[in-house]
């Protein structure tokens, strides 16, 4: 994966230095990247206040490595009036197009044979499929970090799309698939949360296991139970219908509501350990929740019991000397050039490293990668 990312990005730089057959070579004229950017604003993971920053800072580095060869620049389409995926699926087309070939600068671009355009993807599954589609026909790039929908791993159908996700929805299917064969179980329950104000990952992942575990096969057809956490729910109702045909549980919720289950199986049991739980979150983000048992109130003794019975399956974080410093500025740029304010304890989203360091780094001991981590 490493390896694809350098060769993606000295790909793109050549491309862009060989963009126009009349003009071959980089070493006779400049060559010009526009970034086109359509997301939404606020709340969402993949929100334009969040990623904004990571990408100044990606076009700040390009700059200062390909000056005088080719020049970045960044374009951005995000409605500050959108806030969710429902919303921005709806106008991305339009937003994209419009500008490519009504607005008298995007004209310019699109007609100019020493400017290539990039669009930078949101995070919303369908926004992406729509512009893949496009970005297919029009022969143009497009680079996101999100994107979990199983239909985007379709590479003949999205043939210019890169996705930089930390982990594809069919990464945590096989990981799934692969953890139920090594015990040899055979029967699964899924808790999915539905919420539609949590944006869609926990409903395409919950999808993406069902759908996994029927196409592996070896698994009788899981027992779907879907919620939505909007609106008071009875845990133990669900737990009990479960049980009837499984012991095995998988949670796709919000991190508080994980805990609640998971205290809720506890008052009925069921965390004995005649029945095992298995979770994923996606990201550290505060729209997802917090994936722990200590909460410091009354049911703390509770939920640490109860979480014994329960394995996580999630990216592993990334730390260290180089994710420091990118933090530190990548807060700095959010507040005084975006006005926005990460909570006091709130993490930089590695996905938001990736997609720098990507940009950014060429040299592969710069790179990282996030991969699968399973803890229990």
């Amino acid at each position: 994966m490493l390896q694809t990312r350098k060769q993606f990005v000295r790909g793109l730089l050549l491309l862009c230095c060989c963009w126009s057959s009349l003009h071959p070579g980089c070493s006779v004229r400049a060559y010009n990247v526009t970034f086109i950017v359509c997301m939404s604003y606020t709340s969402l993971a993949y929100s334009y206040d969040y990623y904004g920053p990571a990408i100044d800072m990606a076009l700040r580095d390009l700059n200062a490595r390909h000056s005088g060869v080719i020049a970045f620049q960044k374009v951005n389409l995000s409605p500050p009036e959108i806030h969710s995926c429902p919303q921005l699926d709806g106008k991305i087309l339009s937003l994209v197009t419009d500008y490519l070939f009504t607005n008298e600068t995007g004209i310019r671009q699109w007609s100019d044979p020493d400017n290539l355009n990039v669009i930078i993807g949101n995070g919303c599954s369908d926004s992406l499929r729509y512009i893949g589609d496009l970005a297919r026909d029009l022969n143009l790039p497009v680079i996101t970090s999100g994107g979990s929908g199983s239909v985007l791993v379709n590479n003949q159908r999205f043939p210019t799309m890169l996705r930089l996700l930390p982990y594809q929805q069919s990464d945590l299917v096989r990981t799934l698939i692969l953890f139920m064969k090594k015990f040899q179980w055979q029967d699964v329950s899924l808790l999915c949360d539905r919420n539609p104000g949590l944006g869609n990952f926990f409903t395409l992942a919950c999808e993406g296991f069902r759908d996994g575990f029927l196409n592996y096969g070896g698994f009788n057809p899981p027992n779907y139970f879907p919620f939505n956490t909007a609106t008071t729910t009875r845990y133990d109702e669900y737990l009990k219908s479960a049980a009837l045909t499984s012991r095995i549980f998988v949670i796709v919720a919000h991190g508080n509501k994980t805990r609640d289950i998971m205290i809720e199986a506890h008052r009925l049991g069921m965390t004995n350990g005649d029945y095992v739980y298995i979770t994923t979150y996606p990201l550290e983000h505060p729209l997802y929740g917090q994936y722990r048992w200590q909460v410091f109130d009354d049911d703390d003794d509770i939920a640490k019991e109860a979480f014994r019975s329960l394995y996580f399956v999630s990216t592993r974080p990334v730390r260290g000397p180089d994710y420091a410093r990118f933090e530190a500025e990548l807060k700095y740029r959010a507040f005084f050039d975006y006005n926005f304010t990460y909570a006091p304890e709130e993490r930089v989203m590695s996905f938001l490293f990736n997609f720098f360091l990507f940009h950014a780094n060429e040299n592969e001991n710069e790179n990282r990668q996030v991969g699968i981590n399973t803890l229990h």
